[in-house]
């Protein structure tokens, strides 16, 4: 018996000029709105975490160069590991700018008042230090009596540790002193380092009566500058930078100061909008589950249309639509929520950067938001809904029926689509392609192994769990088993969250490790 079929291929118009489409896809999203949120919620909370992150790092790129000066508290600050030589005092003193001086060393104080002793860097100051910013202090006139001698000031949290107050003593050396008050703000210093390295405060001219500075002793020496311009600046620097490199001198300026920390912020930031965008890759995966199964609960409704005259393509178009503009919604909601939390986290980093956090609109970030959203809730529902293109009219009779070709030109755009956008925009993070590509690998490795476990999991439950338990445990794992419930994707997404928490976790351990052995 020979078998002709006829394949009539009918024209499908094109999304924008089909209104009959438009009009379904209403239709339907008005009675799924609880199907939907699930897919929302997924993208929302990807995209808040991306765009929080990438609006902090513009927020703190910009009070670096907003408060460098501050930070360093001078225009020219030049530094070494000895005492600064008549030839290079001579040069400095020739240069009519106002300037200060300071030395700082590691010392032992010990606390009169309960005679307990603590090692704290101990630093000397002369002049009008800072010439940007203030010094904090309680009482106000802590600084002022420092200045002329026989008193000393604290950090905050040392007088807090110890109990110390204003009018106590204490003995750095050979010297007694009287407590003027304690620092709460300092350029360059303060907030968490303090916890780390606190400070006492003298007066420079007060240190060579301390009998600290000695043969081998390490002190640290600087010599402050206020110059009234970058130009001027950079033209002092030429000029004295032979005699600073002839005795081994080095020095720090305002533009470095910003390259520096501006680099150092970068690199923490870089790291965890890769994590950020780990949790965008949670969104992702959850994006395409929670399509998946709409697509498949929408099958017999499919079918119907099938029936009645619609073509694959237009089905399909009738979701893709929603979920579209559904992923516009939740990608302005979630660069939206980004912004809200970002203004949350200076509260949390409060006393940890050495400078007030502000709030400053990033439309850079907005709009990297908006754009992730549309991208991601176009690629990873692509696939997941091309199904609904070859589900044939025989469904409406056969719900459990599969059409024979699953496989599209479509489909395998979508794929290789979906494997370059997380190399692209690992690459775009660290402005490095080979960086993205290893991020990309890394992550595909941890998602195989995760993969891996999930099914060896599933196995072994199915393999060795005792048939004689208890009703509710077996009638619990049964449902693991059940089609299109999604266990294996649940598994990975949880062991994916896991892996983020445990990095922050063993990333924060190393860098509180490495700041405690220093």
């Amino acid at each position: 018996m020979i078998e002709y079929v006829i394949r009539i291929k009918r024209k499908t118009k094109s999304i924008f000029r089909d209104g009959w489409v438009w009009k379904m896809a209403w239709r339907d999203t008005r009675h799924n709105y609880s199907r939907l949120f699930l897919f929302t919620a997924s993208l929302v909370t990807g995209i808040a975490s991306v765009v929080a992150l990438d609006s902090l790092n513009y927020s703190l790129q910009k009070d670096i160069n907003d408060n460098a000066k501050e930070l360093l508290g001078a225009d020219l600050v030049i530094n070494g590991e000895k005492k600064f030589n008549p030839q290079v005092q001579a040069a400095f003193d020739s240069l009519r700018y106002p300037q200060a001086s300071e030395a700082d060393m590691a010392s032992m104080v010990l606390f009169l008042n309960n005679n307990q002793s603590r090692l704290i860097r101990l630093v000397a100051l002369k002049g009008p230090f800072p010439f940007y910013g203030e010094i904090e202090t309680k009482p106000a006139n802590a600084y002022s009596l420092m200045k002329k001698g026989g008193y000393a000031m604290l950090d905050e949290t040392l007088a807090s540790q110890y109990e110390v107050s204003s009018g106590d003593s204490l003995r750095i050396g050979n010297s007694v002193f009287k407590v003027a008050g304690v620092v709460t703000k300092i350029p360059g210093g303060g907030g968490i380092l303090t916890t780390f390295t606190p400070s006492v405060y003298i007066s420079l001219n007060d240190l060579d009566s301390t009998g600290l500075v000695q043969y081998g002793s390490r002190v640290s020496y600087k010599h402050y500058f206020k110059i009234f311009s970058e130009k001027e600046t950079k033209q002092t620097v030429d000029s004295i930078r032979p005699l600073l490199r002839k005795h081994g001198y080095g020095w720090d300026t305002v533009e470095g100061r910003k390259e520096g920390l501006g680099e150092g912020f970068l690199s923490i930031y870089r790291f965890f909008s890769l994590l950020a965008f780990i949790a965008l890759i949670l969104g992702c995966i959850g994006v395409a589950s929670s399509v998946h199964i709409y697509a498949r609960e929408k099958r017999e409704e499919v079918a119907v249309l099938r029936c009645v005259g619609s073509t694959g393509w237009q089905a399909f178009n009738i979701f893709f639509i929603q979920i579209f503009f559904l992923g516009i919604i939740g990608s302005v909601i979630g660069s939206f929520l980004g912004l809200g939390i970002q203004q949350l986290i200076p509260f949390f980093l409060k006393g940890i950067i050495p400078f007030e956090i502000g709030f400053a609109l990033s439309w850079k970030s907005l709009m990297m938001g908006l754009l992730l959203g549309a991208v991601v809730s176009v690629l990873f529902s692509i696939l997941p809904l091309i199904s609904v293109r070859f589900v044939p009219p025989l469904t409406v009779l056969r719900t459990d029926f599969q059409p024979t070709r699953i496989f599209s030109k479509t489909k395998l755009v979508a794929i290789v689509l979906i494997a370059v956008f997380p190399i692209a925009f690992a690459a775009l993070q660290t402005r490095s392609i080979v960086l993205g590509l290893m991020f990309f690998l890394g992550l595909v490795a941890a998602l195989a192994c995760l993969t891996a476990v999930a099914v060896l999991l599933l196995m072994f439950v199915r393999k060795f769990f005792p048939s004689r338990a208890s009703f509710i445990w077996r009638h619990a794992l049964s449902s693991l088993f059940r089609p299109n419930n999604q266990t294996r994707v649940l598994m990975v997404t949880i062991g994916l969250g896991a892996f983020i928490i445990s990095t922050l976790n063993i990333v924060e351990q190393s860098m509180l490790s490495q700041v405690e052995f220093t």
